[in-house]
C-alpha cells in the first residue's frame, strides 16, 4: 500500500519531467531562460500555494541544471532522458553552466543560525555533483565554509559589549568585514573551471518558526550578495507575509518588508489538470464517477498535493462499483456512490468538521449545493433523473427543466440526504428506495473498512 500524495522523490521528480504529466515544461523552460539571462546578484520568489507543485518544479529545475552541468564532465547515469527530453522542449537551448544548491528551509529551521545548515547544503551539494566534484578542493570549500559560518553566526548584539573589553575587539571587527572576501573566495571554491552560476534553490521557508525565517532572510541579503548567485525563494507569499508578521508584529507592513528582499515574484501557473487526472488514471472514457471527481476537485480547488490523495481516497471508499453497469445496482445505491462519495471523499481531506457534520446528518449543505453548478449536472443527469417522479417529469417536461428551476434540486438533494439519516425504514423519492440496508452500506463504505476497499489494496488496482 503507497502513500496517498505524490511524494517529490528522484523518480516522481525525473518521471513527471519526462513525461509532462502536469503539464509544465514550458513552464520549466521560461523559467529555466529567466534564471540564465540572470548576470548579477539576484533574488526570485516563485509565489503558489501549500500543495500546488512548488518543490516538484523547483527539483525539476535543480535536476534539468544538474544533468546539463554533469553532461559537460561526461555521460551520468539515469540522466539520458532527461537531457533528451530537455533538448526537444528547449529547441537546444544553450545555457550558462549553473551549480544548483536545494536548501530546504522547514528541515533545518531548529538551527540555531541557518548559516550552519545552509553553507553545510552548499559543500553537500557540490559534493554530489559528479559534474563538478572532481573540479573542486573539498578542503578547502570546508575551510572557507568554516570561515563563513564562525563569522557570520558569531554576531550577538549580546556580546559586543562585552567585546569592547577584550584586546581582539578591533580583530573581530577586522575578521566580520572580512567576510564579503571570504565569500567571494567561496564561491570561487564553489564554481569550478568552467562553471558560470550558482543557483541556491530556498524551498519551504513560509513554513518555518518565524525567528529563524526573517533570519535566514537578512544573513541572505547581507552576505550573500554576490553578482555570481541567483536565488529562487519556493514560497506562499501570503503565509511567509503572516510568519513576518508574527515575528514583528500585526501592524508591521510585512509585503515591504519582502520588497527588500525578492527582486522578482513569479506566479507559478496552475498544473495543466487534464494532463495531470489521465496520469493518475481519471480518463474521459464516459464514466461518471470520473466527471463528478473532476468536477469536486476543480469546486474546492484541489492542489497537486491533495488530487492524488483524493482519487485514492475516494477509489477505496468505492471499490469498482463506480465502474460497474449502473442497472446492476439499485438506484438509491447509485446515487450515493456517483453524487455522495466524492464530496464526501473531498471532505475528508479539505475539512474534517463539515466531513463529521455531513456524515452525522446535521449538515447536508455540500451535497445540496454542489449540483447547483450547471456544468457539473450535466455530467451526472443520468443519476439526478433517479430523484424525478414521473409526475415532476411530466410536469417539467423534461429532467432538465427540473434541475435548472432554482432550487427545485436542492429540495430533491435535501430529501434524499434526509433519508439517508433521519427516517427508517423505506423511504421512496423519485424512483429511489432508501432503507435500512443503504443506510448501514454507507455508513460502512465512508469508514474505509468495507470490502470495496480491502479488494482494491488486495488487487492493487490504485497506483498512485
Amino acid at each position: 500500500m503507497k502513500k496517498l500524495d505524490l511524494q517529490p522523490t528522484d523518480n516522481n521528480i525525473r518521471n513527471t519531467f519526462i513525461r509532462d504529466s502536469i503539464g509544465r515544461n514550458i513552464d520549466l523552460v521560461n523559467f529555466i531562460k529567466i534564471i540564465d539571462s540572470i548576470d548579477e546578484s539576484y533574488s526570485i520568489a516563485l509565489d503558489s500555494y501549500w500543495g500546488s507543485g512548488k518543490t516538484f518544479f523547483v527539483k525539476q529545475v535543480k535536476m534539468i541544471l544538474d544533468a546539463k552541468t554533469e553532461k559537460s564532465y561526461g555521460a551520468v547515469e539515469g540522466k539520458e532522458q532527461v537531457l533528451d527530453t530537455w533538448e526537444k522542449i528547449s529547441k537546444n537551448m544553450q545555457l550558462k553552466k549553473h551549480v544548483p544548491i536545494y536548501y530546504d528551509a522547514w528541515q533545518n529551521d531548529c538551527d540555531d543560525d541557518p548559516i550552519y545548515s545552509l553553507v553545510y547544503q552548499m559543500i553537500l551539494d557540490t559534493e554530489n555533483n559528479k559534474g563538478i566534484k572532481d573540479k573542486i578542493n573539498k578542503e578547502d570549500i570546508i575551510a572557507f565554509a568554516g570561515k563563513i559560518a564562525g563569522v557570520i553566526s558569531g554576531i550577538d548584539p549580546n556580546e559586543i559589549a562585552a567585546s569592547l573589553k577584550k584586546d581582539d575587539f578591533l580583530k573581530t571587527l577586522r575578521e566580520r568585514k572580512d567576510i564579503y572576501l571570504h565569500i567571494e573566495e567561496y564561491i570561487d571554491k564553489l564554481l569550478p573551471s568552467g562553471c558560470d552560476r550558482l543557483l541556491i534553490i530556498i524551498d519551504e521557508l513560509d513554513r518555518c518558526n518565524p525567528e529563524f525565517a526573517v533570519k535566514l532572510l537578512e544573513r541572505i541579503k547581507h552576505y550573500f550578495n554576490n553578482d555570481r548567485i541567483t536565488f529562487v525563494f519556493s514560497v506562499n507569499l501570503a503565509e511567509l507575509q503572516h510568519t513576518i508578521k508574527h515575528h514583528y508584529g500585526a501592524d508591521f507592513n510585512a509585503s515591504r518588508y519582502l520588497d527588500r528582499f525578492f527582486d522578482l515574484p513569479i506566479k507559478l501557473s496552475p498544473i495543466n489538470m487534464d494532463k495531470y487526472l489521465e496520469s493518475q488514471g481519471i480518463y474521459d472514457r464516459n464514466y461518471v464517477f470520473d466527471d463528478t471527481m473532476k468536477a469536486v476537485i476543480k469546486k474546492y480547488n484541489l492542489q497537486i498535493r491533495e488530487i492524488s490523495r483524493y482519487i485514492v481516497i475516494a477509489k477505496y471508499i468505492v471499490g469498482n462499483q463506480a465502474y460497474i453497469d449502473s442497472y446492476k445496482i439499485n438506484n438509491s445505491r447509485n446515487v450515493i456512490i456517483h453524487l455522495v462519495i466524492p464530496i464526501v471523499a473531498a471532505l475528508i481531506i479539505t475539512d474534517n468538521k463539515k466531513f463529521n457534520d455531513f456524515i452525522n446528518g446535521r449538515d447536508s449543505s455540500p451535497l445540496t449545493e454542489f449540483y447547483d453548478e450547471e456544468k457539473t449536472i450535466e455530467n451526472v443527469m443520468h443519476y439526478l433523473s433517479f430523484l424525478f417522479s414521473e409526475s415532476e417529469r411530466d410536469a417539467f417536461n423534461s429532467a432538465k427543466a427540473i434541475v435548472q428551476t432554482p432550487n427545485y434540486l436542492q429540495g430533491l438533494l435535501g430529501r434524499f440526504y434526509n433519508a439517508l439519516f433521519y427516517r427508517t425504514g423505506e423511504v421512496k423519492i423519485g424512483i429511489c428506495s432508501i432503507g435500512n440496508e443503504d443506510r448501514n452500506y454507507f455508513k460502512k463504505i465512508i469508514s474505509l473498512l468495507s470490502d470495496n476497499t480491502i479488494k482494491m489494496i488486495d488487487t492493487n488496482e490504485i497506483s498512485t
